[in-house]
């Protein structure tokens, strides 16, 4: 050990023969420089409360000569302003504690890092060599991870968890070789991504969250066939001209998502875009490829929606006489085999109560009805299941039956709806009877922004009022309904 009192130094050479450990309350170094040599440790013990704190003396920079290892139980803490701490470090920081941290006021360029457990980041970070993480995991938090051009990352089981808005940002030349971003929030779903030569090279960061949303980062969550994932990429590459593979789990994906049907989907002009489907690869992990992508913005993976082989128009319960009927109408049918009429006397547990032949494959309206025997003094209610020839089937919506409902003489409204996916208002009507009525969506100021007729049956029904125009958020809509003989006004405001 050498001293250097006249430069306020001190100076520490591990060499190989040597063993230096701090244990217990760590290592402070307020502006020391400590050199470890080729095939030296320097193990710092003690559990949690075993850091080591670089930080300035107001006059002195701490400084880490490493060439050899650094093995450390606590945190990496570093609040150097001036320079960084392991600039030409050729050794190898391993975390061997817990629940290490790598934080402080500044950032720390290590060359190697190894850890046992966990790595968390409380700081951007830089790699310039190689990341062994093994079975561990590295969650960034709100914190970049930055591999530079000579770093590399080693998994077998972790992988970068970016939990919050932190990013990896790794280096992709354009030589067409797929680049894995080794990433995941809850479960593991990295990304390739391949630059072609048409690209120019440069540095491109990757975060993955859960769910994919309406409008890319915000909204509610979309309500196509989806893997539960979204990929935001970014580079600062002069030329995008790029692949990206999406990998997944059966986990992530939605109860309706077909992989036999799925693809790549960029968040672009204010839309998910719709790309040719395909049968997705792998047996779990599964993986799909989009090429040819030249912006950059959030990615997902969908699927196509299943075309179902019925398009139920409406479905609505009338009194004719003794008799309590429910009727329904169809757009149109393919292959559908047959419909069954489903009662149930508490909204979710139904059985079949009759069966009627479909019309097989048609274009057109159908219209089908089924004597009722409803419960007296109860509310009933009752849906309709169409089969196919296959098997496959699909649900009307349900209705409910209350004798005293068809014999009130009040028109109602109600459940109104705005469907942003068809842009279309959708709501309940109850008539007293059948007859013509009008629809009128009137926005601020009494425009007119949607009208049409209808035929209201007696009894209650679902309406769908097409609209022309977007409707904004926050504002007051008045909706009138008139059949002739009464009229309901229903303001609403839409969410």
């Amino acid at each position: 050990m050498k001293i250097r009192t006249q430069f306020l130094f001190l100076v520490v050479h591990l060499f190989s023969t040597e063993l230096l450990s701090a244990q217990s309350t760590g290592v402070l170094n307020n502006g020391a420089i400590i050199a470890v040599e080729s095939g030296a440790f320097f193990k710092v013990l003690g559990g949690s409360a075993a850091s080591v704190n670089i930080a300035d003396d107001g006059i002195l920079h701490g400084d880490i000569a490493l060439e050899g290892t650094i093995y450390l139980e606590g945190n990496w803490i570093n609040n150097t302003t001036v320079i960084n701490v392991l600039d030409d470090a050729t050794g190898t920081v391993v975390f061997g504690g817990v629940s290490p941290v790598i934080t402080g006021a500044s950032k720390t360029h290590f060359k190697n890092v190894g850890a046992t457990n966990d790595l968390t980041l409380g700081r951007d970070v830089n790699l310039r060599g190689v990341l062994s993480m093994g079975a561990s995991s590295v969650v960034l938090g709100d914190y970049d991870l930055t591999v530079t051009q000579d770093g590399a990352i080693d998994f077998t089981s972790g992988w970068v968890k970016t939990t919050g808005l932190g990013t990896l940002t790794m280096p992709v030349a354009n030589d067409n070789t797929p680049v894995v971003f080794p990433v995941g929030e809850a479960t593991y779903t990295p990304i390739a991504i391949t630059q072609s030569a048409t690209g120019a090279a440069g540095n491109f960061s990757v975060r993955v969250h859960d769910n994919v949303l309406e409008n890319g980062v915000m909204g509610d969550p979309v309500s196509l066939p989806r893997v539960n994932k979204t990929w935001q990429v970014g580079s600062d590459a002069a030329v995008i001209d790029v692949s990206f593979t999406m990998y997944w789990n059966t986990a992530d994906e939605s109860a309706s998502f077909d992989r036999d049907r799925s693809y790549v989907s960029h968040y672009t002009g204010g839309a998910w875009d719709a790309n040719s489907a395909a049968s997705a690869s792998g047996l779990g992990p599964f993986f799909t490829t989009r090429s040819g992508i030249t912006s950059l913005s959030p990615f997902s993976v969908l699927g196509e929606e299943e075309v179902l082989p019925v398009e139920f128009i409406d479905v609505w319960i009338e009194e004719k006489g003794q008799k309590t009927v429910l009727n329904w109408s169809t757009a149109w049918e393919e292959n559908n085999d047959y419909f069954s009429v489903e009662e149930s006397t508490d909204g979710v547990y139904f059985g079949t109560v009759a069966e009627l032949d479909g019309s097989e494959s048609t274009q057109g309206i159908n219209r089908y009805n089924s004597p009722l025997s409803p419960k007296a003094g109860l509310s009933t209610y009752y849906r309709v299941r169409q089969t196919d020839f296959d098997g496959k089937y699909s649900f009307s919506r349900t209705v409910r039956y209350n004798n005293a409902d068809l014999r009130q003489a009040e028109l109602k409204v109600h459940n109104v709806s705005f469907d942003k996916q068809g842009r279309s208002l959708t709501f309940d009507v109850f008539a007293a009877d059948s007859d013509q009525a009008y629809l009128t969506l009137f926005g601020t100021g009494g425009n007119v922004l949607a009208e049409s007729g209808v035929y209201l049956h007696k009894g209650q029904q679902h309406i769908t009022l097409p609209i022309s125009t977007d409707l904004i958020s926050a504002t007051m809509y008045v909706l009138k309904v008139f059949d002739g003989h009464a009229e309901k006004t229903v303001k609403f405001v839409l969410k």
